[in-house]
């Protein structure tokens, strides 16, 4: 059942109910679906709830990402975080149901034109660090941090919304407002199809602050383009131009958050967060403290000045003072009439609250200059650097430091890239994530180049049966764990193969020839494995079975297919084989799939898999797997998964 309301204009269809959600009001309509206001009538509370628009889930592709970030979103149990209760599916319809939140989006505020302390713009950006720190941790990077999508709470709180879901739908959006008012704060690797990681949501964020300070985005232009060309390549106005009332702690945090190259960024967003507080520490105004006047003593009394003689004329007061006070001391026990001696004179309570207040804002005058001012020395960065095997000769940053491995360098500027160079060995140059000033120690493991050459040249080479893709002369980096056997196959040519032993490998370089083909024999052929698969080839295919028998004429090749275990390898037989050749297949391995791209599709052979963690069966061996984001697309070539039950984190060889 729906009813009809009108919206704006329009007249639009209201569902009654989905699920077990009584539907209240439509709240507003979004790239990936419809938002409705909803009560929850077994927990009897109110709710928001987002609802897959009907063109949406015609798209698998969106209908998986929706399923992706929603499980996202739920594992996110932050304070600075919207709450999602429930993920289901009314019919064909999903839907996400979550807390409904009182107040207004920063994006409406910024739109109202109100104005707002300058403590408190600090205070949100502050509790939005917060809630980013918490989802960075669980491995989730927000990649659409906006105005839009960040909650001011009727209590003062901030809530970040949309995980993720956003930033999908409106990579399918057409509307150049929406479109433009994500870019306007997308940082550049974002742009630039690099790796993305929870610093690109610092960018975000302090372009939000930005915003917040001075009323206008940091990179504005008429189209969608201008803007990611500034964001690419040019400097934002300084904020000691545009907000000259802007505090110079907070314009520091703001420049240092909105660097363009990530590792000049703050490494987490509670270090962010860290450098708003102190800043709105700095500019709150100090608390003048008064002490207490001192208790009176039993055995002391004021008592007023005693009247000079009759022939000296008494000083005269100001008419705005009262009389003078001084202290004497009074012995009770002492016979009357007798005269005392006058003590100190004592300072009224309203002189002494004077002073402390003077001296508080001395103090925290003198505090500000000198944090301010105060010249520290240049910062170093300690690098121990090791390879196996020793030798290699290192460059940071792209500059030669004249040392070999193993060797520790003090740098004067932050190192971003190390490269390593040896003799026979593939060269590495690999980005360096300096935690800080301390001793950082890194230490490489060097492959091994093997020049293959073959006698005639232009033959294919195998690694243990598995073709590289390359043909004679070629320089292979020998990967740990390192090839046994080398074969070269060229057509009209027996096959030549190599036992590829340490000594081998270490000389650097192998040369086999190739000899003509004998004459044809007749070979059977025992195919064995542990699970069905097919075989073809040699002009005897032969369907999914785990044991085939064939008799095929030599030289030929075998092809072993099993695509519901990612098994597609070949096998050559010769005339050298005449007679019996026994193949195994590969063994079965069950393995757990990990990674931190939890919203991305995994693919291995060209088939999709799913999202990780994924729990897989397959052939143990060297498997090409690529890993399909919204933002880029990693590879991970030649993954070797060995027989038995194993966990694999894909992290580590993406490229």
């Amino acid at each position: 059942m729906a009813r009809e309301e009108l919206i704006g204009r329009m007249a639009v269809d209201i569902p009654e109910q989905i699920g077990r959600y009584t539907i209240t009001r439509r709240v507003g309509r979004g790239g990936m679906g419809v938002l409705y206001q909803a009560r929850d009538n077994v927990l009897d509370r109110d709710v928001a709830l987002k609802v897959m628009s009907t063109e949406m889930m015609s798209d698998e592709g969106s209908r998986d990402r929706f399923y992706r970030e929603a499980r996202a979103a739920a594992r996110l149990q932050h304070r600075n975080i919207v709450t999602v209760f429930e993920f289901a599916e009314a019919g064909d319809a999903p839907y996400i149901a979550m807390e409904f939140l009182h107040g207004r989006s920063l994006a409406e505020y910024l739109a109202s034109g109100d104005s707002m302390p300058l403590d408190t713009r600090l205070d949100i950006i502050i509790q939005l660090c917060e809630g980013l720190q918490y989802a960075h941790e669980q491995g989730v990077v927000h990649r659409d941090v906006k105005p839009a999508n960040i909650w001011l709470m009727k209590d003062g709180g901030v809530k970040l919304l949309d995980f993720g879901i956003a930033k999908v739908a409106g990579a399918t959006l057409t509307h150049s407002g929406s479109v433009v008012g994500s870019a306007a704060y997308s940082a550049p690797e974002q742009l630039s199809d690099s790796l993305v990681d929870g610093r690109a949501d610092i960018f975000s964020a302090g372009a939000v602050l930005y915003e917040l300070l001075t009323g206008r985005r940091p990179f504005e232009a008429e189209t969608v383009t201008g803007v990611m060309m500034k964001i690419l390549h040019d400097t934002p106005p300084s904020l000691r131009t545009v907000a000259p009332h802007v505090p110079e702690a907070v314009a520091m945090a703001v420049e240092t958050a909105l660097q363009k190259n990530p590792e000049l960024r703050y490494a987490h967003a509670d270090d962010f967060g860290a450098d708003l507080r102190l800043a709105r520490y700095l500019t709150e105004p100090a608390a003048a403290t008064v002490d207490p006047p001192p208790p009176v003593d039993p055995g002391r009394r004021q008592v007023p000045v005693p009247a000079p003689p009759p022939n000296v004329p008494p000083p005269q007061p100001s008419p705005t003072q009262p009389p003078e006070m001084i202290d004497v001391d009074i012995d009770i026990d002492r016979a009357p009439g007798r005269r005392t001696r006058p003590k100190a004179q004592r300072l009224d309570q309203r002189t002494v609250a004077a002073l402390a207040i003077g001296v508080s804002a001395i103090l925290l005058i003198a505090t500000v200059v000198y944090f301010m001012t105060r010249e520290t020395a240049p910062p170093s960065y300690e690098l121990a650097i090791g390879s196996t095997p020793p030798g290699a000769v290192i460059a940071v940053n792209g500059v030669a430091t004249g040392q070999r491995t193993p060797a520790t360098l003090t740098l004067p500027e932050k190192p971003e890239r190390v490269a390593l160079t040896l003799a026979g060995f593939e060269p590495v140059d690999v980005p360096v994530h300096a935690s800080g000033t301390g001793p950082q120690h890194l230490t490489y493991t060097l492959k091994r180049l093997l020049r293959i050459e073959s006698q005639p040249a232009g033959g294919r080479i195998l690694l243990d049966g598995r073709d590289t893709g390359l043909v004679t002369p070629a320089v292979v980096p020998m990967a740990e764990p390192r090839a046994k056997t080398l074969e070269v196959q060229l057509t009209g040519y027996q096959p030549a193969s190599q036992p590829l032993t340490a000594s081998v490998i270490d000389r650097g370089s192998v040369r086999v020839v190739l000899p003509p083909p004998p004459p044809a024999a007749a070979v059977s052929v025992l195919i064995s494995g542990d699970y069905p698969f097919e075989v073809s080839g040699c002009g005897r295919p032969s369907g999914p079975a785990a044991n085939h028998t064939l008799k095929v004429t030599a030289p030929c090749t075998l092809r072993l297919r099993a695509p519901d275990y990612f098994l597609d390898m070949t096998r050559s037989v010769d005339q050298r084989q005449a007679g019996r050749l026994e193949i195994a297949a590969p063994k079965l391995a069950s393995v757990q799939l990990r990674s931190r791209y939890e919203w991305c599709t995994v693919v291995i052979g060209g088939r999709a898999v799913g999202s990780p963690p994924l729990d897989l069966e397959l052939a143990s061996g060297s498997h090409n797997i690529t890993v399909q984001c919204p933002e880029r697309t990693y590879v991970a070539r030649s993954f070797v998964i060995e027989p038995g039950r194993s966990i694999r984190r894909l992290d580590d060889s993406l490229r």
